[in-house]
């Protein structure tokens, strides 16, 4: 509920190179070990997520759609951050950007965890030590 909604559930998580997608935003992490995370989707599934995050009724996922759920990568990150820093470890979190001109999520291997926001399933991509792309 903090950062979306109650009516969200996650699906099995599962490690792959490559997630199809056509709508991303996405976010790099300077750490040890360095890490990037994202939110992608197909068509309009992320419009739930900027819906709700963004406190605003998106028409469709365009730039400002995209702009809200970037904002909530951030937020998901600086969390994780703030986290690392009361072990000691320092975080930089890069500009978060997002696309909706992609057709894939690459990388060498990264966790993705599908998750049902109403009804809409968009993944949530997690890649330590190794970059992920958009393509």
């Amino acid at each position: 509920m903090r950062c979306v909604d109650t009516e969200i559930y996650p699906a099995r998580a599962y490690l792959t190179d490559f997630c199809a997608a056509n709508t991303v935003a996405i976010q790099r992490v300077e750490a040890e070990p360095e890490f990037t995370s994202a939110l992608l989707g197909m068509d309009n599934d992320l419009l739930p997520v900027a819906t709700i995050f963004g406190k605003e009724e998106f028409p469709e996922v365009n730039a400002d759609a995209l702009d809200a759920v970037a904002e909530l990568v951030n937020c998901i990150n600086g969390l994780y951050a703030t986290s690392l820093s009361h072990t000691g470890v320092e975080a930089e979190l890069l500009p978060p950007q997002f696309s909706n001109k992609i057709v894939a999520l690459t990388g060498k291997e990264f966790l993705v965890l599908p998750i049902y926001v109403k009804g809409n399933l968009i993944d949530f991509a997690v890649s330590i030590d190794n970059q992920l792309e958009t393509q």
